[in-house]
C-alpha cells in the first residue's frame, strides 16, 4: 500500500511540474511561408521587415534584443473576433488611445544575455504565427499607459 501511495504522489507531482513549465513545441516556419515578419525591437524603435504581407497564417520572428513584444488589432466588443484596424484607429493607437482593440504579447524563453547579434535567440520561442485577414495592426515595443504615444511599427495585411 505505502509502495501504491507512493507512486500516484510521485505521477501526480511530476504532472504538476510538466504542467508548471509550459512546455510548448517550437513554431517551425515551412520553407513554402509566404509571409515571415522579421521584427526587431528596442525600447525606442520597432523595425519589422517587410511591412506589408499577404492574409493567411503570417509568421512574426522576434530578432531581439526586447525579450517581448506585443500585438495590437481591432477588438470592438468582449465577444467580438480580433481583426485589423483602419487608418483611423491606427492614428489613435499612435497617441495612445486603446480603445476598442485588443493585445497579444510574443516573448522569448531565454533572457537577455542569451540574445547575440548573429545569433539572436535561435531555439527560444522567437517563432510566433497568427491567422491574420486584411488590415492594419500594430506591433508595440512597450506596454505604454493610456494616453502615452506608444512606440510601434504598422503591419498592413492585404487580401
Amino acid at each position: 500500500m505505502r509502495f501504491r501511495t507512493s507512486a500516484i504522489a510521485a505521477t501526480l507531482a511530476l504532472t504538476l511540474l510538466i504542467g508548471a513549465c509550459d512546455v510548448h513545441e517550437p513554431i517551425v516556419i515551412p520553407a513554402e511561408a509566404e509571409s515571415v515578419v522579421h521584427v526587431t525591437a528596442t525600447d525606442d524603435s520597432v523595425t519589422i521587415e517587410p511591412s506589408t504581407v499577404s492574409a493567411g497564417d503570417v509568421y512574426f520572428v522576434l530578432e531581439g534584443p526586447n525579450t517581448a513584444i506585443s500585438f495590437v488589432a481591432r477588438k470592438d466588443a468582449p465577444d467580438a473576433p480580433v481583426e485589423g484596424m483602419d487608418a483611423a484607429q491606427v492614428e489613435r493607437l499612435a497617441e495612445g488611445d486603446y480603445q476598442f482593440t485588443a493585445m497579444d504579447g510574443f516573448a522569448v524563453t531565454c533572457g537577455p544575455d542569451e540574445w547575440s547579434e548573429e545569433r539572436h535567440w535561435e531555439g527560444c520561442g522567437e517563432n510566433h504565427v497568427l491567422a491574420l485577414g486584411p488590415g492594419l495592426y500594430a506591433l508595440v515595443a512597450s506596454d505604454e499607459a493610456p494616453g502615452v504615444s506608444p512606440v510601434m511599427a504598422v503591419l498592413e495585411v492585404t487580401p
